[in-house]
């Protein structure tokens, strides 16, 4: 985790313990001032304070901060919570969200420092062979081996793309859960439907800002929820989140179909993440493996087998 990342984690762990105490936000932001001193946090908290006595919002205040850089999505987050008047629970949510990150980043930098290491060895020993040719009765480099080389290389660099590139989907934040879980949060504290997509359409990242302007006029024609859902993603039609909805429109228990909507996904994303954590280190040993064996097939065979070309 960034030294930022986690500054932004330790200043709003205090003040979800501050708030959650009953200290007034003004109060709270200049205890953690006081205390983390010239820390990243300390001028965190000085600089949302600066903005908070300004009158912006503390979320605008956060998003507007001068000494660390803030996602979108924890921002917007905090900013749908503060139209029900209280903002600890999502900072809660944010704080875990950041902690299961912060593992999963841990535990990838701990898998791949094995195969980081073997790839590191082979790269020096190969390098070595090319540079001093001529001390093993070779005239000129074995034909092929450079090209090799560049071949291995250019498969480990695709491979560590690709590699990146899913394990970085996985790990994003999914729009649709994230709209879940704010629609839980802001239907739990009273607010209408209607209402919880304004929000939601205003203060969002674009894309869970686009799925609630999308649902606004259809909700506010008199459409149900299951049914302006269903017309918004037609391939959850049989879905297991579908027949909730079409259960809350039964009964009208909206919320409770939108939390247990939330915790069934997020039970899956863990799962899925889960499962990706553990295949890390054989993915990365296997792709590390192939590329050993390209650099052994065209760079160190040949000094092995043709003694200075002699046969």
């Amino acid at each position: 985790m960034s030294s930022s990342n986690k500054a932004f984690i330790q200043f709003i762990r205090g003040l979800a313990d501050l708030l959650e105490a009953g200290v007034p936000v003004k109060k709270a932001l200049e205890s953690i001032r006081d205390s983390a001193g010239r820390t990243k946090c300390g001028k965190l908290a000085d600089s949302v304070l600066h903005f908070v006595l300004e009158g912006y919002a503390l979320s605008s205040a956060i998003q507007l901060n001068q000494a660390v850089s803030v996602r979108e999505t924890d921002v917007s987050v905090m900013a749908a919570a503060e139209k029900t008047g209280d903002i600890v629970p999502a900072l809660r949510f944010l704080i875990s969200g950041e902690e299961r990150r912060e593992e999963a980043v841990s535990h990838l930098v701990e898998v791949s420092l094995y195969p980081a290491l073997v790839l590191c060895v082979a790269g020096i020993g190969t390098l070595f062979l090319l540079r001093q040719y001529r001390q093993f009765s070779f005239a000129e480099m074995p034909a092929g081996a450079l090209e090799g080389c560049i071949r291995a290389g250019l498969f480990l660099l695709s491979y560590l793309l690709v590699f990146c590139t899913v394990y970085y989907r996985v790990f994003s934040e999914d729009e649709v859960r994230l709209f879940f879980y704010e629609t839980d949060f802001l239907l739990s504290s009273g607010i209408c439907i209607t209402d919880a997509l304004h929000i939601i359409s205003g203060f969002n990242n674009r894309k869970t800002a686009l799925l609630a302007e999308r649902m606004l006029p259809d909700i506010m024609s008199g459409v149900s929820f299951a049914d302006v859902f269903r017309k918004a993603f037609p391939a959850s039609d049989g879905s297991e989140t579908q027949l909730f909805l079409d259960l809350a429109s039964t009964d009208g228990n909206l919320a409770g179909a939108c939390s247990l909507i939330w915790k069934r996904m997020k039970k899956k994303a863990d799962e899925k993440k889960q499962l990706a954590l553990r295949l890390a280190e054989p993915i990365l040993l296997t792709g590390t493996g192939i590329c050993l064996l390209m650099l052994l097939e065209s760079a160190v065979l040949p000094f092995l087998t043709q003694f200075g070309g002699v046969l």
